[in-house]
């Protein structure tokens, strides 16, 4: 075990023949055995008058008669082994106090008397467990091999970081024990490596020592493992939250090569073969074990690494390896055309390691790197090489479920970009103006399906999360299908125009029209499905355990296969063609997964009641109605005239076909709707509280973006263009009047935005946020708690010194009262400065 002379301990509870044991030890390595019973003469000696002390008092005589022992020239010479001592946790204590923490604790078991107190927690070293019921020469052969393991225990013992908690010693050297004799000196031996940051610590040709490894690590007490990771190098400490989520089979492949790649990295010099390497090892590991591993990885690190996969995927070594050196290079500061491509030891150590190989490699040679390219030359070259792999990588994606929803969507999109950027190009050479209106929102709208449908995480992370979050519609399965049906009837219109490019858009829109329509019916039929689940859930603590119970690998994410484990569960199996509806409708963050809290806020949810009318108060103190909100409204009017009017000279030409004919029927009852939902934006709110419950059941749960001047601005913007497009050419002119006005007036409003911005910029900057509710208590002068409109207009005038216009004021208050109850609260006047600072950071 080591070069000091053994210091060993035999303890059992009665009935276990420690003695014995002891005596073989002794008459096997020649050290001295020490027994309480052979000690009690000599204490009695020690002390004559031994027969009137109590029990306490002869303890403590017989314990100072064993440390005098233990001090002895023979002891210290040839080692000791102490029979049943220590017998109680203090004389354990006593022991370590002393200096003679033994090296090795053998404990005799027996399960149905076990020891009083706890050998590794009293001692602080190693312990070994013998089954105290074997016989006395299993026995004997059980201890012989835990002492034979000295040679990892003592590269255990001699490492600092556990010298200076012996407690995660023992509870090591106990948990390596129990692994199989054959690997414990291999396992330990790569354990050790890590601990003292000896680079290339895995062992490659010998996966079994790493499994172990990991194996010891996670079955040790979560105290030990933090001393552990303590001693690891930053790398390794990256790794270890994998090491309890992943397949240890996948780690073991994963985790040699990405040590290596990483101090390669740390070195000064990254070869690309090694990076090659990672690539290939990545790719060779079964499909849902790669998606665990990305997944497994904190945020940052798993859109980069996501990025990388589907960047390369499909490449050959040699196109792998330039790549990765791209990567490389547009994330470090290129040097000048002039510079020495040689790179200094300092500047190695202070930036990205230079990116030419150290060594030629066999297998895939090296990069010779010419000088340096400019960044965006090396950009373009990136661009252009991840366009390509992303390409394969989709086309791969539809030839594997070309039947999938969200593949025929994805089609059903693309078809209509290609169709309407060709339409729109050619009718605008032919001089059909209009037509080139709907065929550029046609290609607009086709070009944000194609972001939500398309499978590029860097898309669905940013893009997609983007537009959701303005336009709540295309949050789910069925909205994107019914949005899809609104693009397809818009495209399907462009056949009263007889030129052929727009027949081909009017047959992609019209298989658009078919898709949108199927994944409207696959939604809400899938919802259907899943929410009869809710009503058998009937807490978000069962929600907690039955999440953690089904989340097999311990992620905290449920993929497809986790959420069919959900359901089953509950008996309730629902097929994977609806499964992928609803896991896309309830992953918030497009992670492709679903969260413990996605799944909160689905059990949580609630029906919107649109019945609910929105009260106002008493002591709002409303101004009259801003002129440009009833020019507003006066638009919404025309608008619907216009689409009645529209229908009503189409329904009495009897020159025009009847395909024609119910083509415009169509487009002029769009009209009316959109001239509908313009009347409910701008509806005064003292009006009807029909019309603000409508507002906001429109606002919150279909487009978001309609709650600013802005984007209602861009609204009015396509639905002036889209008015302008159903013009026929005849004397019916009010299409052009009207469209043109909402074009204008689509302008003016984003000018009174502008303006608006900036006088609410200004109220905002004499406003700290922490003062907020000082000053909100110092401008509610009934002291009521909340601030009617009056006391509002008071701060901005008296405090901030702010004049504002009555189209000004208007959209103060609906930015600040989110609740529309017709006062103004601390938490949205404090939320609203907070925002108005965010505004100001980033002007």
């Amino acid at each position: 075990m080591s070069s000091l002379p053994p210091q060993w301990v035999v303890c059992g509870p009665a009935g276990t023949d420690t003695h014995a044991q002891c005596e073989i030890l002794k008459e096997r390595h020649g050290v001295i055995l020490v027994s309480m019973d052979e000690l009690r003469p000599t204490a009695a000696h020690d002390e004559p008058d031994s027969a009137d002390e109590t029990d306490d008092e002869a303890g403590v005589r017989l314990l100072h008669a064993l440390f005098m022992r233990l001090r002895e020239d023979d002891c210290k010479t040839h080692g000791w082994v102490l029979d049943n001592v220590p017998q109680t946790h203090a004389q354990a204590k006593a022991l370590v106090h002393e200096g003679m923490r033994p090296h090795l604790a053998l404990e005799l078991q027996v399960p149905t008397a076990p020891l009083p107190f706890s050998l590794r927690d009293a001692l602080s070293c190693p312990v070994a467990t013998i089954d105290g019921t074997q016989s006395r020469d299993d026995m004997a052969a059980a201890i012989d091999r835990a002492i034979d393991a000295p040679d990892w225990i003592s590269r255990l013992s001699a490492l600092p970081c556990l010298q200076e908690h012996p407690g995660a010693l023992g509870d090591l050297i106990q948990v390596a024990a129990t692994l199989p004799t054959d690997k414990q000196s291999a396992a330990i031996n790569l354990f050790v490596s890590f601990l003292q940051n000896e680079p290339h610590a895995f062992v490659l040709d010998d996966p079994s020592s790493t499994m172990l490894a990991m194996d010891l690590y996670t079955r040790v007490s979560k105290p030990t493992q933090a001393v552990v990771a303590a001693a690891l190098t930053p790398e390794l400490q990256a790794m270890l939250p994998l090491v309890e989520k992943l397949p240890t089979q996948a780690l073991v492949t994963m985790a040699p090569l990405a040590q290596e790649l990483l101090q390669e990295s740390q070195a000064g010099a990254i070869n690309p073969a090694t990076a090659v390497r990672v690539h290939t090892a990545f790719f060779d590991l079964p499909e849902k074990e790669r998606k665990q591993l990305i997944r497994a990885l904190p945020p940052n690190e798993k859109e980069l690494v996501t990025h990388v996969v589907e960047t390369t995927e499909g490449l050959s070594p040699r196109d792998v390896a330039t790549v990765v050196t791209m990567l490389l290079q547009t994330q470090r500061p290129m040097p000048p055309p002039s510079s020495s491509s040689a790179t200094t030891p300092a500047s190695s150590s202070s930036s990205l390691p230079p990116l030419h190989p150290r060594a030629h490699d066999p297998t895939y040679g090296t990069i010779e790197m010419p000088e340096p390219l400019s960044r965006d030359t090396v950009v373009a070259k990136l661009a252009l090489t991840a366009t390509k792999a992303h390409g394969r990588r989709l086309l791969r994606w539809v030839q594997s479920a070309p039947t999938s929803l969200r593949v025929l969507s994805f089609l059903a999109s693309i078809l209509l970009v290609t169709t309407s950027f060709v339409a729109f190009w050619l009718d605008l050479f032919s001089g059909h103006v209009f037509l080139v209106i709907i065929n550029a929102w046609v290609l607009f709208f086709a070009l944000l399906l194609v972001s939500l449908e398309v499978k590029i995480m860097a898309v669905e992370k940013h893009v997609s999360t983007y537009i959701v979050a303005h336009f709540s519609l295309l949050a789910t399965v069925s909205g994107r299908g019914a949005f899809l049906v609104f693009v397809g009837m818009l495209a399907m219109s462009l056949v009263a125009k007889a030129t052929w490019q727009n027949a081909l858009l009017c047959a992609a829109g019209g298989l658009s029209l078919l898709v949108g329509l199927w994944s409207i019916s696959l939604g809400a039929l899938a919802f259907h499905q899943f929410n009869l689940l809710r009503t058998r859930i009937e807490s978000v603590a069962e929600l907690t355990r039955i999440f953690n119970a089904v989340d097999t690998d311990g992620l905290g994410e449920l993929d497809l296969d986790g959420l069919h484990r959900f359901c089953l569960y509950f008996h309730w199996p629902i097929d994977n063609y609806f499964l992928e509806t609803i896991l896309r409708d309830l992953d918030v963050d497009n992670s492709n997964a679903l969260s413990l809290s996605d799944l909160q806020i689905w059990w949580a949810q609630t029906q919107v009641d649109t019945t609910v009318s929105v009260q106002m108060s008493r002591k709002t103190g409303l101004k009259p109605t801003s002129g440009l909100k009833w020019i507003n409204v006066l638009a919404g009017v025309l608008t619907v005239a216009t689409g009645v009017t529209g229908n009503v000279a189409t329904l009495h030409d009897r020159t025009q076909t009847f395909g024609t004919e119910t083509i415009y029927v169509v487009l002029n009852l769009w009209v009316m709707a959109f001239g509908l939902l313009v009347i409910v934006l701008e509806a005064p709110p003292y009006w009807f509280h029909l019309l603000t419950a409508c507002k906001l059941f429109v606002t919150e749960n279909f487009a978001r973006f309609l709650d600013t001047i802005f984007g209602r601005s861009l609204f009015y913007f396509f639905v002036g263009t889209f008015t302008i497009s159903v013009y026929q050419n005849d004397g019916m002119v009010l299409p052009l009047v009207v469209g043109a006005g909402l074009l204008v007036l689509a302008m003016i409003n984003t000018a009174v935005g502008k303006q608006a911005k900036t006088r609410f910029l200004a109220i905002a900057n004499a406003v700290n946020v922490s003062n907020c509710p000082r000053l909100f208590a110092d401008a509610d002068a009934d002291g009521d708690g909340v601030w009617s409109f009056s006391e509002l207009e008071r701060f901005c005038v008296d405090y901030c010194h702010v004049q504002l216009s009555a189209a000004q004021w208007e959209l103060l208050v609906a930015d600040m009262d989110r609740d529309h109850l017709g006062v103004i609260s601390l938490h949205e006047f404090t939320t609203w400065v907070q925002l108005q600072h965010k505004n100001m950071d980033l002007v």
